[in-house]
């Protein structure tokens, strides 16, 4: 059984690894222009001459982008401790893929093309962490269990892998 710093340490781990691989440097720099844009045009708006005024960005751009993705991280973490974890086993000779982007996040009742987040209250979150186990993790359940997965439980576990790998399949 997991204890709780078992626990800690591995919702740290899916943590890190999520704001590491998600594009975070490219929904940081986005978000970053998308607020100086409102911010340029509320200054125009009010008559406020360029760059005076409604800065919501005074730092320097790296600064921004550190503390965001650090913050980011943090709020992870809080969501992964708060979720029900099953943790499955695969025996021979199923097995889990991994992947350099191997925390996957998914909305089951979301419509289509939906941006998928650790927010929603039906959001799961999988992430194998060895080729015999992978963690699914939950609102939907309570407290940490383990089981032993099917070899469809197996199959539906990397396909959705496979579907976040950027570069590299272990």
């Amino acid at each position: 059984n997991l204890t709780v710093e078992d626990r800690k340490l591995i919702a740290l781990f899916a943590a890190t690894t999520r704001g590491r691989t998600i594009p975070m440097p490219e929904v940081i720099e986005r978000a970053h222009r998308e607020a100086e844009e409102l911010a340029r045009r509320q200054r125009e708006a009010r008559g406020l001459p360029p760059g005076k005024g409604l800065g919501l960005f005074p730092m320097e751009k790296g600064l921004v982008q550190k503390a965001s993705v650090s913050a980011s991280v943090e709020a992870s973490l809080r969501i992964f401790l708060a979720m029900g974890w099953r943790l499955a086993v695969a025996e021979p000779p199923d097995y889990f893929i991994t992947s350099d982007n191997p925390v996957s996040v998914c909305d089951p009742v979301a419509p289509p093309l939906y941006m998928h987040n650790l927010l929603s209250s039906t959001t799961e979150v999988v992430f194998p962490l060895r080729r015999d186990i992978a963690l699914f993790a939950s609102r939907m359940t309570l407290g940490t269990k383990w089981r032993k997965a099917s070899s469809e439980a197996v199959r539906r576990v990397n396909l959705r892998t496979r579907q976040y790998i950027s570069h590299h399949a272990i």
